[in-house]
């Protein structure tokens, strides 16, 4: 009786894991993602708080949040955070200081997996005007390599998904 109960309990968690596997490789609709882009485009000189929704290369939409960390005066001169969120796999970001149109620190990262677990982060600048911030997303026994660039050109700040 009590390995009929054991298996039953594995039976259930593989199921479960199947499940959430596909729970990030769900492409949505070509309807809902026609009028998407797969960039955001901050504007440095609106500034503020500015939200994005943009796609990955599988058609995924990912949440892009920007915002201005109040304080600094000069445009393309100051703090920002920026945020990336799939819709309940994960959410990662960092805090990057501008200085002439060029990152001259960044810091404060973070990457939560709200379904699953987050392995290899790695932050990377790739140029004074080029960030790149890479991760393993593992659900269940499938995992991907995914994260996202940032880059500054002018008084735009591009986001990306990778």
């Amino acid at each position: 009786m009590k390995k009929i109960n054991k298996r039953r309990i594995v039976a259930i968690a593989i199921i479960w894991a199947i499940c959430c596997s596909c729970i990030p490789t769900m492409p949505v609709a070509a309807s809902d993602n026609a009028n998407l882009s797969t960039e955001a485009l901050y504007d440095l000189e609106k500034g503020g708080t500015q939200t994005f929704k943009i796609l990955d290369k599988e058609n995924n939409i990912i949440d892009v949040t920007i915002k201005e960390v109040l304080g600094k005066n000069k445009v393309a001169n100051g703090t920002y955070e920026v945020e990336y969120s799939s819709l309940g796999c994960w959410r990662a970001g960092f805090k990057v200081d501008v200085l002439n149109n060029k990152f001259e620190a960044v810091y404060s990262s973070f990457c939560v997996a709200l379904i699953g677990s987050i392995r290899n982060r790695i932050i990377h600048v790739e140029s004074p005007t080029s960030i790149v911030y890479r991760f393993n997303y593992i659900v269940g026994a499938i995992g991907v390599i995914t994260g996202f660039q940032t880059v500054i050109s002018g008084n735009t700040l591009k986001a990306m998904a990778l």
